[in-house]
């Protein structure tokens, strides 16, 4: 995987669920974003996607993108 740059499927695959709700959607937009500045999305949304698995739990997802690299 190309790490430098946003790797389009881990965003369709998070924003393009229908039964997301949106209080997990603007989290995990949320939490995304704010670790911007840290290392690439594809790297990121990559790494916890691999080990999480995206289809299974979004709030997951949200929790590990916070574990793996703490609150700002």
């Amino acid at each position: 995987m190309n790490k430098d740059h946003i790797q389009p499927e881990f965003v369709l695959v998070i924003t393009g669920r229908a039964f997301i709700s949106d209080d997990v959607s603007s989290a995990l937009t949320h939490t995304v974003s704010k670790y911007c500045g840290v290392m690439p999305v594809s790297e990121r949304l990559g790494d916890v996607a691999l080990e999480y698995g995206l289809d299974r739990n979004y709030n997951g997802l949200v929790t590990a993108l916070e574990e793996h690299y703490g609150s700002a």
